[in-house]
């Protein structure tokens, strides 16, 4: 526990300390993302560096490396979800910076990466992990059901979902930012407090209370008025780690209530897209959700307020309908 709460404050330290020099070299390098101006007062996020999630990435493996020196399957399992999805966010950002005007990779290319990512992966961890089980626990029952063949399916819907459901909510300062903390929170509670049922070693845990860390100091920086943005290294990898988490905790499923708020924005792009495929028309202003509300006129720090409430309400939610 001593090591847990060490290392949230500590790479929630060195976050905050790397993150100010890393800015200064982004912007001298003018390595400003292509904010795409559909509404006015979004120009200005024009001149907001972007990689955020280098540092966040940087900080939490620092701490992890330092802290813990045993590794098993699942240790590899989760920290192999955060580093491939970092280096395609990575890739994705750095081929937007030298192609000026290019929306980077297609979305159909990185769709197929993150699945043969997380198929790779999750193929891996049920060879060789001799603690992997095909259960998963079930909201509101209490109790796991055997999912045989389909968890394998489960699991990489979660991560590949996660993954673009924390990338598409990441449109706000500081807007994805607390919502991926709470679900990572609220998923080792619901860890713990299953013991042998969904067990979560202290390596595991020590992991993610880093990336909490990380996390929070990333939020000095990035909440309204921004001063860096997370990239898609960011967004990608810390969804795919939300997953990986309730890979190997067995709460595949609990994981869609805890992440509502990344559900609910994910839902908003699909069915905007689907319904004006059909019908020529638009059900919200504009998607994902959060920009329909700016069209609406209503401020952006409140957006990130509401959904910031949201997203605890969902995490504290999907903990005790799981517990």
């Amino acid at each position: 526990m001593t090591k847990f709460f060490t290392s949230i404050v500590i790479s929630f330290l060195l976050c905050v300390c790397l993150m100010y020099p890393w800015i200064l070299l982004l912007r001298r390098l003018k390595f400003y993302p292509n904010v795409r101006n559909y509404l006015e007062h979004h120009r200005s996020k024009s001149a907001v560096p972007n990689l955020g999630g280098v540092i966040v990435f940087l900080s939490a493996f620092i701490v992890y490396a330092f802290l813990c020196k045993h590794y098993n399957v699942r240790v590899f399992f989760v920290l192999g979800i955060f580093f491939t999805l970092f280096l395609l966010g990575l890739y994705d950002d750095v081929r937007k910076y030298y192609t000026r005007g290019a929306a980077g990779l297609s979305a159909r290319s990185k769709f197929v990466i993150q699945i043969v990512v997380a198929f790779t992966f999750c193929i891996l961890l049920r060879v060789y992990d001799d603690a992997f089980s095909t259960f998963c626990y079930v909201p509101f029952l209490g109790c796991s059901v055997d999912f045989g063949v389909m968890t394998l399916f489960l699991s990489i819907g979660a991560i590949v979902s996660s993954a673009n459901a924390v990338n598409i909510t990441d449109g706000l300062d500081g807007l994805a930012t607390l919502p991926v903390i709470f679900s990572f929170s609220s998923l080792i509670v619901i860890a713990c407090s299953h013991h042998g049922i969904n067990f979560i070693s202290r390596e595991e845990a020590i992991i993610f209370s880093s990336y909490i860390g990380s996390c929070f100091g990333f939020l000095v920086f990035n909440y309204s008025p921004a001063k860096i943005f997370l990239g898609d290294c960011g967004s990608l990898s810390l969804g795919g780690g939300i997953a990986a988490l309730s890979i190997i905790t067995q709460n595949q499923l609990a994981m869609i209530i805890v992440c509502g708020i990344f559900v609910i924005e994910t839902a908003s792009v699909i069915i905007q897209i689907i319904y004006f495929r059909y019908t020529g028309k638009r059900i919200f202003l504009m998607s994902p959700l959060h920009h329909h509300f700016e069209k609406k006129g209503i401020e952006e720090r409140k957006i990130v307020i509401g959904f910031w409430i949201a997203a605890f309400v969902f995490a504290v939610f999907g903990a005790s309908v799981t517990m």
